[in-house]
Formats: C-alpha cells, sequence, structure tokens
C-alpha cells in the first residue's frame, strides 16, 4: 500500500503543477471597446475622459515577478462543512480513480479485490489522504436577463480533497486553489465587459438618459498580506446624456 500512496503523491504534485503552478491556456484578444456616444446633448454630464481597460497587480513586499515565472501567488477556497458532507458518498470514488488507475496492475488489482479492502489496507499505512483534482474548463458564459450575456475566460485550477481514512473514508476539507495569474484574467475579462454594458437595461434609474450610460474605471490588484488580495477600483467615470429641455 505504501506503493500506492507513493503513487497518489507523485500524481499530485504532477496534477498541481499543471493546473496551478504553469501558465494559464491563452486568452481571446480582448473584446472591441464599446462605441463612442453621439455628441453630447443639451444637458450632458461628462463625470471623466473615458479609459481604456487597465488592470495591474501590486505586491506590498516585493516588485511584481518576471511574466515568464509563476509567481507562487493563488487564491484558496474552502468548501463551507455542510457541503463537503453532501460529498461524503463519493469518497470512495475518488479514492479508487487516485489509487488504482483504469491501467496497470494495480487498477486490475483494485477492480478484484475492490473499494473496500483498498480503503481498508490504506487505514494502516495513512490517517488521511490529499487528492488533487484538475479542472479545466473551456470559455463559457452565464446567461441572464440582459442583451448581453456574462462571458468567462477559460479557467484552469485544481480541487484538493483531503480525504480522512483512519476511521472511514469521508471528506475531512475541500478546497479549490485558483492560481493568481486566473484571478486576473477573471477580473480583466469582468472589466472589461462592464465598461461595455450600457447602465439604462440593468438600473431604471438610468432610463431617461439619451446615450448609452457606461461607467469607465481601472481595476489594481494588490496582495497586502499573505492571505488577502485586495481588488481596487480606481478613475471611476461615466457619460450621462440628459434629454433636451
Amino acid at each position: 500500500m505504501r506503493h500506492v500512496v507513493q503513487s497518489v503523491s507523485e500524481g499530485n504534485a504532477a496534477r498541481w503543477q499543471s493546473m496551478v503552478v504553469e501558465p494559464q491556456p491563452p486568452q481571446p484578444t480582448a473584446p472591441a471597446p464599446a462605441p463612442a456616444p453621439a455628441p453630447a446633448a443639451a444637458g450632458s454630464s461628462d463625470c471623466a475622459s473615458p479609459r481604456s481597460p487597465d488592470i495591474s497587480t501590486t505586491a506590498s513586499s516585493s516588485p511584481p515577478p518576471e511574466e515568464s515565472s509563476p509567481s507562487g501567488r493563488g487564491v484558496v477556497l474552502e468548501l463551507p462543512a455542510a457541503d463537503v458532507e453532501r460529498l461524503g458518498p463519493h469518497a470512495l470514488d475518488f479514492l479508487e480513480a487516485a489509487a488504482c488507475p483504469s491501467r496497470g496492475w494495480w487498477g486490475t488489482l483494485g477492480q478484484v479485490l475492490g473499494r473496500r479492502w483498498l480503503f481498508s489496507s490504506l487505514r494502516g499505512v495513512v490517517d488521511e489522504l490529499t487528492l488533487v483534482v484538475p479542472v479545466d474548463l473551456d470559455p463559457w458564459e452565464v446567461t441572464w436577463d440582459f442583451s448581453q450575456n456574462l462571458k468567462l475566460p477559460s479557467m484552469r485550477f485544481a480541487v484538493v480533497l483531503h480525504l480522512d481514512v483512519s476511521a472511514s473514508c469521508r471528506f475531512s476539507r475541500v478546497s479549490a486553489a485558483f492560481p493568481e495569474e486566473l484571478t486576473l484574467n477573471v477580473a480583466r475579462c469582468l472589466q472589461e465587459q462592464i465598461q461595455q454594458w450600457d447602465l439604462r437595461e440593468i438600473d431604471p434609474r438610468f432610463a431617461g438618459f439619451t446615450q448609452p450610460a457606461r461607467v469607465t474605471f481601472d481595476l489594481e490588484a494588490e496582495w497586502i498580506s499573505q492571505q488577502m488580495l485586495r481588488l481596487t477600483t480606481k478613475n471611476l467615470g461615466s457619460r450621462l446624456d440628459l434629454p433636451a429641455s
């Protein structure tokens, strides 16, 4: 069984490398900027000059790393205990998938002797087993009630499962690890789209304006501690065209 534990550990390292450490998939070209509004009518209010989308990241303790080398930073989201418990019936499935690959004699042995034997054998070797599950998503859209769907970029991250095998096979913790590059990709993607939204469609309080009401801003991401990433909106502005009196 120690061979199985070592095999799982090596697989975890490889999956973590490919999902979290290596660069994210290439992102499509940013959406074209929103068309400029028509010349202002009477009563036009220009709150700020339009700005091109910009997102930067800074670290309070050290300069940003070279683009070619991963920063080693990221965001970890912990699943609530109630949700972890609901995953319990699938714990043995994940254990079998990680410890007994579909190919090779270990996989055949696991199928013959069964998952329960595998679990009982591991109990004498380790109390907890960590599994890294790769998640690789293509670009996708969220449909809602507005004219433009919310588009999200491709995502590559890891789900980390902590299996307690000391008494029964159950999940003790489940978390998702998102590398810094992915969080910045998502923030940039949202920023580019938000600046193209017409606020008249989203909020009825903007319905009386004659031209599309859009907002412009810059987004800055800063690691203010080892465990806290702060997103700051700067240079917020909007142009609002009032009806002619």
